[in-house]
């Protein structure tokens, strides 16, 4: 029997390419007819000729309508001709171009028939069509020698080869059963058309998509198809692998894949059956992204924690059947290897290789009762965790999605707690425990303990299942501790000092710190633990500033709230860096897309936020506190110059900047209220100073108990520094000061300015005695005898005539005296001069003009200006002999 004859009946009478270019060129006869005819007859009031086509005899033509299902298996049909024609002339180039047209078309096919929750069948057409490749290569095969192909055309035969080995073996009962068919038909046997049968349905029939030219097929396949319910293990395996080889393709509806793997969970026969998909369902609900974000769609999210938890209890309660491993590096490779072959002409490694797999697998499935399955659950509940806090950072944390997304914690926290407990008493696992418990701790550490009881006392009012106990962070943290890996335990030591600052247990959180040594090495770490390490030192400066330590706070809040020099903006822009809680731009630096994504990941999400305002104002109000006193010990000592002590660098240049300001305008700012209060506080005002730092803004941030402690705290503060404010200012003024007058002017009690006297006296700060019957201050001074006065006149005469002679020397020695090439590094000091006056600018020493002064006439003058001091000298000495 012919082969061609064969075929037809799965392809019709003619391709699509003949009717349709047949209905093409009758359409163009009719059209050039009907434009003659409209040429010859046309008047004024005849019809236009576009509307030819609408005759009585054509209006009895019915028009053709086909549905997707008909027109997708015409392509197929269409593809298939094409196939065979190929083959007549030996292109292996293009038969392999319609074979993977054809498979593609079946994709388009299987997915209809999913989404339609039809049971997926395999058309005819392509099962006729592999059968005729797989008979053609054979055919080939015996006479490659004689039919010579090309290099190009030998290349196309081994990819066609190495490419239909899978659907061969998928397929092999369809095909045979196509061969079975074949031979008990005669040759004079014709099927009607696929045309004909379409045409021959009842009106109406392609209104219903079921109703097409695949009843026929779909119900014999019906008959032969076995349903879930009565697949044993191994065919619901193998369906299991047909639907997760669809994973990743294009065109693959994610959704739907997901779905349908979930329908094999209704006929899993084991429980480790039902471990394997629930592992593959999980898997692929991460792939399914919300709409223009990198996170999960927050439905497939809650799906998936649901089913983690599934499957947590089915591990649970089968401890001896379910176990799981990683996937083997050599396995992987191997697998990895045959999936990448090089077609060529030796075929004996590529098929040793595949029969080296096909043979472990084979072993595999012998051993399926005592088989690991291939998973990592530590490794999942750390995916879902990532993907929440993704789904934080890209959700706008003003809408109501971010307050659902907040809501999502609770679950993913019992979920953790569940896969904690499961580790540490079913497989005794504390390494993977210990990751676990890391992630807890970084749900818990930032959040207070009244508030976490508060959560607690929801959780069990909402929930009527008990659940585990609750670990504290403590417990949490020894168990990281021990067995956590050197990067957990770096963050969970860092998330274990920021929760001590946030209890208020400021020693603690110092103690830890300063054992733990991270200060030392936190440059050393990534970055998202630098960015941690920033989040717990501001917490230990906000910690200290509600104790009333001012001090402290100062020292720990230093660095963070210092301005940079360097270009990326002032303190709030780069304290928004420090702790990234916000993108920034610098100016004159464009960052590149990677560098964006890379801070994108890093950034908080908004409800772990510090308040920057709290911040900037713990830090301003405390070195105002601790710089207000010294600057006026400084003026009281007459130090100048580099003997001044500098506590706050930033205070200093924010204060000198307020004070050269014409006129001081309301306050707008923290910084401009801290400025306003300092002002207040220098002339002794602390009423006003304090009025001014309760109205800055930031103090809303913090609860109402919080915030009035804290403010008691720094009046009391405010008092204490602006009394010895005053009496350092005017020390100098009084002869004694009465304990009682200070005491009512600052509202301090007299004991407390005792005690605050008293230090100043200890601490040198202050020349004074106590004068116990009048309950006073002595205030002692010693007015230096003129011996002394000269004597420190001579000795800042003396310095300034060396510091001029070695002026002279280095000028002399053209800059290369011993000091000056220490200060100028080598450098010939004559030639920057003689570039400035060449620009019209200043020399070396200031007050010297450039021009059309040479080096001599400078010379002359700094001999003369040495000598005219020498001579001074010589006269003072004389006088005072």
């Amino acid at each position: 029997m012919s082969r061609v004859r064969a075929q037809s009946r799965f392809y019709g009478s003619a391709s699509s390419e003949e009717s349709s270019e047949e209905e093409s060129e009758r359409s163009d006869e009719e059209f050039e007819e009907s434009d003659s005819d409209d040429d010859s007859d046309a008047g004024p009031g005849d019809r236009s000729r576009f509307l030819v086509g609408s005759d009585s005899e054509e209006e009895d033509e019915k028009r053709e309508i086909k549905s997707g299902k008909v027109k997708r298996f015409e392509a197929m049909v269409d593809t298939s001709h094409k196939l065979r024609n190929h083959m007549k002339i030996n292109d292996w180039i293009s038969i392999l171009t319609d074979y993977e047209n054809l498979n593609l078309q079946l994709e388009k096919h299987m997915k209809r028939d999913i989404v339609s929750r039809k049971k997926p069948t395999v058309p005819d057409v392509f099962i006729g069509s592999l059968v005729i490749i797989q008979d053609f290569l054979t055919k080939t095969k015996d006479n490659k020698a004689s039919l010579k192909l090309s290099k190009t055309n030998t290349k196309a035969f081994n990819a066609v080869k190495q490419r239909t080995r899978k659907d061969f073996k998928e397929h092999e009962p369809a095909m045979q059963k196509f061969r079975d068919e074949e031979r008990s038909l005669d040759d004079d046997d014709v099927i009607m058309p696929l045309e004909e049968a379409d045409g021959s349905r009842p009106k109406g029939a392609d209104a219903d998509d079921d109703n097409d030219g695949f009843e026929a097929a779909e119900e014999k396949a019906a008959k032969t198809e076995l349903t879930l319910e009565e697949m044993n293990e191994d065919q619901l395996n193998v369906r299991l692998r047909e639907v997760l080889a669809t994973r990743g393709r294009k065109g693959t509806d994610k959704e739907e894949h997901v779905n349908h793997i979930k329908e094999l969970l209704a006929g899993a026969k084991s429980a480790k059956q039902k471990a394997e998909i629930l592992l593959a369902v999980i898997s692929a609900q991460f792939d399914i992204m919300a709409p223009g974000t990198a996170h999960m769609l927050p439905s497939a999210w809650r799906d998936a924690v649901s089913n983690m938890r599934e499957l947590l209890k089915i591990s649970r309660e089968n401890p001896t059947t379910i176990e799981y491993e990683e996937a083997g590096e050599a396995e992987v490779l191997l697998m990895e290897k045959a999936q990448t072959l090089i077609i060529g002409d030796e075929d004996e490694e590529e098929e040793n290789l595949i029969k080296k797999t096909e043979a472990k697998q084979t072993a595999d499935g012998a051993e399926n009762a005592s088989m690991k399955l291939r998973g990592d659950l530590a490794t999942l509940v750390e995916g879902l965790d990532d993907e929440l806090f993704r789904a934080w950072q890209d959700t706008d944390a003003y809408g109501q999605a971010y307050v659902e997304l907040l809501k999502d914690e609770r679950p993913l926290l019992d979920l953790m707690a569940d896969a904690q407990d499961f580790f540490e008493s079913m497989l005794d696992d504390r390494s993977r425990a210990a990751r676990i418990a890391s992630r807890r701790i970084l749900h818990i550490y930032y959040k207070s303990d009244e508030l976490l009881q508060q959560i607690k006392e929801l959780n069990k009012a909402s929930s009527d299942e008990p659940g585990l106990p609750e670990k504290s962070l403590q417990e949490l943290a020894v168990l990281v501790y021990r067995y956590g890996e050197e990067r957990a335990k770096s963050q969970t030591m860092l998330c274990h000092i920021y929760n001590h600052a946030l209890g208020n247990r400021y020693y603690e959180a110092r103690d830890m710190l300063l054992l733990s040594h991270l200060q030392e090495s936190i440059h050393m770490l990534d970055i998202s633990l630098q960015v941690l390490f920033n989040r717990t030192m501001a917490q230990i400066g906000l910690c200290a500033f509600r104790l009333g330590m001012p001090y402290e706070c100062h020292m720990a809040l230093q660095e963070l709230c210092t301005a940079s020099y360097t270009g990326s903006g002032g303190g709030a822009i780069r304290l928004r860096e420090l702790l990234a809680q916000g993108m920034i731009q610098v100016r004159g630096y464009d960052k590149t897309a990677e560098q964006e994504r890379a801070e994108k990941k890093r950034q908080i999400p908004y409800h772990m936020h510090l308040s920057l305002d709290l911040i900037d104002t713990a830090h301003l109000v405390s070195a105002m506190l601790l710089e207000l006193p010294n600057i006026a010990l400084s003026r009281l000592r007459g130090d100048t110059g580099n003997k001044r002590r500098v506590i706050s660098r930033t205070f200093q240049y924010y204060l000198r900047t307020s004070a050269k300001q014409a006129f001081s305008g309301p306050a707008e700012n923290t910084r401009d209220h801290v400025m306003s209060a300092s002002r207040c506080l220098m002339s002794c005002d602390w009423r006003k100073a304090y009025e001014i730092i309760a109205s800055i803004r930031a103090w809303q941030s913090l609860e109402a108990g919080t915030m009035q402690s804290t403010l008691t705290k720094v009046k009391d503060l405010v008092k204490v520094e602006g009394m010895r404010t005053f009496v350092l200012t005017y020390s100098s003024f009084y002869n004694s000061l009465s304990t009682e007058r200070l005491s009512a002017t600052f509202e301090l009690e007299p004991s407390k300015v005792h005690s605050v006297i008293s230090k100043m006296i200890i601490n040198e700060e202050l020349r004074a005695s106590w004068d116990q019957p009048t309950a006073s201050v002595i205030i002692r001074r010693t007015e230096p005898t003129r011996l002394q006065s000269l004597g420190v006149n001579v000795a800042q005469k003396c310095l300034s005539t060396l510091e001029h002679n070695e002026k002279l020397i280095e000028a002399r020695s053209g800059g290369l005296s011993g000091r000056g090439d220490e200060r100028d590094d080598g450098r010939d000091w004559n030639n920057r001069d003689r570039n400035n006056r060449g620009r019209g600018g200043r020399g070396r020493y200031q007050g010297q003009s450039g021009g059309r002064y040479g080096r001599d006439y400078q010379r002359d003058d700094r001999n003369r200006d040495g000598g005219r001091f020498e001579r001074n000298y010589t006269l003072l000495l004389n006088k005072q002999a």
